[in-house]
């Protein structure tokens, strides 16, 4: 599987929202300042208009009317900036640490997995080219290297879909982080455009309205897109969930069990301690020598071995 691209660091995830909403504020800020200032035109122009009764009256219903809807301009633009945040503190931010917890996972635990098998397949595979040692022990040992070497090849197979089982997910996570937080900063690139940009004529609070157009667009695909990943990430997901569910290991041969594989009829089966008649004598009573008495010293006493013991010489 091609591991999808992820950021360069996992430690700063949330860094990259801090600064991006930092950025993002700073402009959302000018852009009303900006346009309370030029509001203050505006103002001049509609008293400009004003009849005679209304300037003896001293009110002025219409400058009332244009300054109540620029704060309901201004006041849209921050409450879009405000959904912002909590679509990224509720259902982001918690998720900071799982790429780098994730690829911790992955070094530390299945990629030493994985070393520590090479030099065993390299010693088995070495050993299946013996030939100093001969007779039956030997014939017998031989027989069961091929089934050993599947099996530590097998488990390899399986470490290595459980390495990419935590290295996509984590990368992944960790591109969402980095496509939410550029998000932001082209969503703030285009709201500096548009406040510094020659607006009509006539009009004001533009600066805020174009602010809240781009921050409700944010909004929209954060919801629809970013946390769902429809057209993006969740295409490697389903791919991803899919290899692991068929398994990496094919057509396992030895493993196929969750047990390691041991000898068959057709292989002697190695002995294992408290089964063989020349280990654990003093604590078996199955075997001969079990009923030394207390107290006597440890060793191995010829007078327990007669002609009923055979086999070959261990090596």
């Amino acid at each position: 599987m091609t591991s999808p691209s992820a950021p360069t660091t996992l430690d700063n995830l949330d860094q990259l929202f801090v600064s991006a909403f930092q950025s993002l504020h700073r402009t959302l800020t000018e852009c009303e300042r900006r346009d309370r200032e030029l509001s203050k035109k505006g103002v001049e122009q509609i008293k400009g208009r004003e009849s005679m009764a209304e300037k003896c009256t001293g009110g002025s219903d219409e400058v009332r009317k244009f300054l109540e809807s620029g704060e309901r301009i201004i006041a849209e633009m921050w409450r879009q900036y405000t959904q912002l945040t909590e679509n990224y503190t509720g259902m982001l931010r918690e998720h900071q640490y799982v790429p780098r917890t994730l690829k911790d996972v992955s070094e530390t635990v299945w990629h030493e997995v994985t070393k520590s098998l090479e030099p065993i397949s390299r010693d088995i595979s070495q050993r299946m080219e013996q030939n100093h040692w001969k007779g039956r022990g030997a014939d017998d040992y031989m027989k069961q290297l091929p089934m050993q070497l599947n099996a530590v090849t097998e488990f390899g197979q399986y470490v290595e879909a459980a390495t990419i089982g935590v290295d996509v997910p984590g990368q992944l996570q960790a591109i969402v982080f980095s496509a939410g937080s550029a998000e932001i900063g082209s969503a703030t690139l285009a709201i500096q455009s548009a406040m510094y940009s020659q607006g009509t004529s006539g009009m004001y609070f533009t600066a805020c309205a174009a602010a809240s157009r781009n921050l409700r667009n944010v909004n929209s695909w954060w919801r629809a897109k970013l946390m769902t990943g429809e057209g993006s990430w969740k295409i490697t997901l389903d791919n991803h969930v899919r290899e692991m569910t068929s398994s990496q290991v094919l057509n396992p041969i030895v493993l196929r069990s969750d047990k390691w594989p041991r000898a068959t009829s057709a292989t002697t089966e190695i002995p294992t301690p408290g089964r063989n008649p020349i280990v654990d004598r003093q604590s078996d009573p199955r075997v001969r020598g079990a009923d030394r008495p207390s107290g006597a010293p440890g060793g191995v006493n010829e007078r327990d071995y007669h002609r009923e013991d055979k086999g070959g010489k261990l090596w």
